[in-house]
């Protein structure tokens, strides 16, 4: 065990503040410590800024895409009303395991997949990785919960005691404000959406790499 003696032959007591002292050890080096501050935050940045795309490209793995398939669309009788059997034409249907994020002209991705987004956090030093525009949408998928669909009858396509017609989210209507008028004809439906998770199995993915973005980032100048 060391003695006073020679501790403080390569330091010196100095006040602690509180009444007492601490030892300050001597050293040869001459430490710039603003400038090794701003290294450090430089080097945090560019450790999670790398770390968060990885979680990102990961999480958009987990997502399917896939274009919908408008030439040869599914059947599905949704219910019987007043004796007429309701088939919806169906263009996009989902693998049972998987979220499927509809590729379009508009999102040739696929709109779920481009919405996961990652983004550094100066204040805070952080990097956060999720959905940007539509968080409700894809909680709902991450974590499963109920929906409710509207059943829109396509004209001339009723066939003796089936009418055929589409699905869609938002109830149909015509115009726009105060000429706004539902479409006839419209049937809800509620049912239960299956959980199926992609940001949790997106960062387990990704986990055991995270550590490879922070190797070699302190340097200079």
């Amino acid at each position: 065990m060391a003695s006073i003696g020679s501790l403080l032959s390569r330091g010196s007591l100095v006040p602690d503040g509180a009444g007492g002292f601490k030892l300050q050890m001597a050293t040869k080096f001459k430490w710039d410590e603003k400038r090794f501050r701003r290294l450090e935050g430089a080097a945090r940045m560019r450790a999670l800024s790398k770390a968060g795309l990885r979680v990102r490209h990961s999480c958009q793995k987990q997502i399917s895409a896939r274009k919908p398939s408008t030439k040869s669309p599914r059947q599905w009788k949704i219910a019987t009303r007043h004796g007429f059997d309701l088939i919806a034409l169906v263009d996009r249907v989902p693998k049972s395991d998987k979220l499927t994020s509809w590729r379009t002209p508009r999102n040739p991705s696929g709109m779920l997949r481009n919405d996961i987004q990652d983004d550094y956090d100066r204040k805070s030093r952080s990097v956060v990785v999720g959905p940007s525009k539509f968080p409700w949408l894809n909680k709902l998928h991450e974590f499963g919960g109920s929906g409710k669909r509207y059943f829109l009858p396509i004209a001339k396509r009723s066939r003796g005691k089936r009418v055929f017609g589409v699905l869609t989210n938002v109830k149909p209507s015509i115009g726009r404000g105060k000429n706004r008028v539902e479409q006839a004809g419209i049937y809800s439906f509620s049912f239960r959406i299956k959980a199926r998770p992609f940001m949790a199995k997106g960062l387990a993915a990704a986990r055991k790499k995270i550590p490879e973005e922070f190797r070699d980032q302190l340097r200079g100048p």
